[in-house]
């Protein structure tokens, strides 16, 4: 997907995640604005066209780095696989991360996505905590 391509820039820009697509040799194809804010990526960065320049950027703002650093070995290894995770940001974010290869498996580029999905986990540990208590009532109720 050249990032020249006007179409494929409008495309990319109206998608609620942050998107990076990378080429073989690990440099950035594509990626739209939506990335760069969600992981407050500087400009030089991303126009450098080096992933791992980004990843390292990525990296300090998780509370477990390990976990995306899980992913990166065996998707180098194996670049056909899919993977999805969660990752936990030290300023308690919550953002869900997918990888896959692109559709044309032979240039052997690869998609990431990266969705922050804060309020939605934040809603549902409420909820599940609500959950709980209620079930406390209940069975609290069933003992008298």
């Amino acid at each position: 997907m050249p990032r020249s391509d006007p179409i494929s820039l409008e495309v990319l820009e109206s998608l609620p995640d942050g998107i990076l697509a990378l080429n073989p040799s690990g440099g950035i194809d594509a990626f739209n604005q939506h990335l760069a804010s969600l992981w407050h990526l500087p400009a030089d960065v991303l126009d450098g066209r080096n992933a791992k320049g980004v990843f390292r950027l990525i990296l300090p703002q998780l509370t477990a780095p390990r976990t995306l650093l899980t992913v990166l070995r065996p998707v180098r290894a194996e670049p056909g696989i899919t993977t999805n995770d969660t990752l936990g940001l030290k300023d308690d974010r919550v953002i869900e991360r997918h990888s896959q290869p692109l559709a044309d498996q032979e240039t052997g580029g690869r998609v990431w996505t990266f969705r922050d999905t804060t309020i939605r986990t934040n809603v549902e540990g409420a909820l599940n905590e609500e959950l709980y208590l209620f079930d406390l009532l209940m069975e609290s109720l069933q003992g008298q």
